[in-house]
């Protein structure tokens, strides 16, 4: 049960509704944002309850469905409930309104949309308002990348309600009287494809459309592994895990689009993939399978077009990438473990044959990046963009992104030889260097008994690039191209004169999440005895602090440590 009492002093949590084509994040009853077809998309509709103080709600998922009911209450009192859901079928969100009493929302969209009532134009269908919003070619996804193409969405609504203006550029007051009630948001992405949607939403009833969408919904929970006869009776919070379980496999289904990419959330309308990492280990230990490969035919699509991968790839829009610094490390590195984590799970040989050429650039461009048998950082999938370690290390070696390199690369040599896809002598060249980095990964990384998350020896043989697409040092405007100045900072070309001072002497940084590197992606480097004393570490000072910070003198954690 989720708790709303009103915008103001609600938790701000969120949870998501979606089908692949259309995604939905609400924060109780209100809906925050609406997009798609495709994810990768801007959200420009908001649907909020308007307040007067008393309006409160109850929030309630469906078990094994991403089916959100709401009750309503004023002053205490139910005065109504509302159901939502995103159509199994089609790019449409649904919301049934039952109400003993008239409650107002206002629809808003954003101010540079345009909003047509059209409502006239399902005259045949007796419905109570019609708008169509349109945003132009150029609307920017993330803050920063311009969608192409225009994206177009009806707003139906059925029953007993009324649509006004707001006296507010592109606001509606929407009021909802007693009875039943219903509203419908139908995406496109083209405006054709907008329109047959409405209508065939139109000509199907709602209880069609609430059956279809539980069904598939029953579907996707029955594929996956019971755990209700895995896990034990006498297990401790066993109700609390089983939720918790329904809960993730739902939620990254609904932000899965049919490309199969996985949204990174609501702020992040993308496919990353360290997050999809994250994501795809979650699935395959669920038993999602089918969901897990999706993701990695998703990056094998976009790299047959494009033969390259970076942070993060657009779902569903073409050419569109969010680059950062030294995107040929670290992410390469777990897009192969990945891989091999699908194998493993499934014995899909031939799937990982197909996809090998993706595998094998990303273990080559990795390789090329080594410098004293290091990698460098990833500036922004690790610890730089959070401010954990400051960018200067940006260029330093990075334990995390050469061990995953080592474990990914282990497993990509013995299969490939397996299979017979490198030569001999090939194979015996890549174990080569495997093998240096190997044999030099605890001289550059380890010391007395911990693992150092970066190594600045590695910038004193390292030719910096003249540019490099990431944040500016100097002003910290971020997805630019930058310029190394004469003082050997990457500057945006208005800081390019700047006279900032250089960084005092490099250091080496501990980082405890580095510490729990190893045994998160099964490293070979290690004893047990060793991980056993890194995670110990850890974990002390968690049951004396309660706390996780990534630095040992931070207050900062890093979302992946808890996993």
């Amino acid at each position: 049960m989720r708790y709303w009492k009103g915008r103001q002093t609600d938790d701000g949590s969120v949870h998501c509704m979606g089908n692949g084509r259309l995604a939905v994040y609400e924060q109780g009853p209100d809906i925050i944002q609406l997009f798609g077809p495709p994810y990768s998309s801007n959200s420009y509709i908001k649907l909020n309850i308007i307040e007067n103080g008393d309006i409160e709600a109850e929030s309630e998922r469906k078990a094994g469905t991403a089916i959100w009911s709401h009750k309503i209450y004023k002053g205490k009192r139910m005065i109504g409930e509302i159901t939502d859901f995103v159509d199994a079928d089609t790019a449409c969100m649904a919301r049934k309104l039952g109400l003993a009493e008239q409650v107002d929302f206002l629809l808003v969209y954003d101010e540079k949309i345009n909003v047509l009532d059209n409502k006239e134009r399902f005259k045949d269908y007796e419905i109570s308002a019609g708008l169509l919003s349109f945003a132009e070619a150029g609307m920017f996804i993330y803050n920063r990348y311009p969608n192409p193409h225009r994206a177009y969405h009806q707003f139906i609504a059925t029953g007993n309600l009324s649509c006004v203006e707001n006296n507010s550029h592109n606001q509606f007051k929407i009021s909802c009287g007693p009875g039943e009630s219903f509203i419908f948001i139908i995406g496109g992405p083209s405006y054709p494809e907008c329109i047959e949607n409405s209508e065939s939403i139109l000509k199907t009833s709602y209880e069609m459309l609430f059956d279809r969408t539980l069904a598939f919904w029953k579907y996707f929970t029955g594929r996956r592994y019971n755990f209700e006869n895995i896990i034990p009776e006498n297990f401790s919070k066993r109700d609390s895990l089983i939720s918790a379980i329904d809960d993730v496999s739902v939620l990254i289904k609904a932000q899965q689009g049919k490309e199969g990419g996985v949204l990174a959330g609501h702020n992040y309308h993308l496919g990353y993939i360290r997050d999809q990492y994250g994501v795809s280990r979650a699935l395959l230990k669920l038993g999602y399978l089918d969901e897990a490969k999706a993701v990695l035919r998703f990056y094998w699509n976009i790299w047959k077009k494009y033969g390259i991968l970076h942070n993060a790839q657009a779902i569903g829009l073409d050419g569109i990438f969010h680059i950062h610094e030294n995107d040929e490390v670290e992410i390469t590195g777990y897009l192969v473990i990945q891989a091999f984590d699908y194998y493993s799970a499934s014995g899909d040989d031939s799937f990982l044959e197909e996809i090998f050429p993706m595998l094998e650039w990303a273990w080559n461009v990795q390789k090329k990046n080594l410098v004293n048998n290091m990698l460098p950082f990833n500036g922004d999938e690790t610890y730089i963009a959070g401010g954990i370690l400051p960018r200067s290390c940006i260029n330093d070696g990075s334990a995390e992104a050469t061990l995953l390199f080592i474990t990914g690369g282990e497993k990509l040599i013995e299969w490939a030889g397996k299979r017979g896809l490198w030569t001999k002598n090939r194979i015996d060249e890549e174990a080569c260097v495997l093998k240096n980095t190997i044999d030099s990964y605890r001289s550059n990384f380890w010391e007395s008994g911990k693992l150092y998350a970066n190594n600045p020896d590695r910038t004193l043989f390292f030719n910096a690039p003249k540019f490099r697409h990431g944040v500016c040092e100097i002003c910290y405007d971020n997805m630019v191209w930058t310029e190394r100045n004469r003082h050997g900072y990457y500057t945006c070309p208005k800081c390019w004169n700047s006279t900032k001072r250089k960084d005092s002497a490099k250091e080496r940084y501990y980082l405890k999440s580095v510490s729990l590197t190893p045994i998160y992606i099964g490293a070979t480097l290690f004893s047990n005895d060793e991980i056993s004393a890194l995670t110990n570490d850890i974990v002390n000072q968690y049951e004396q602090t309660g706390k996780l910070p990534s630095r040992p003198d931070g207050s900062i954690t890093v979302g992946y440590d808890y996993g």
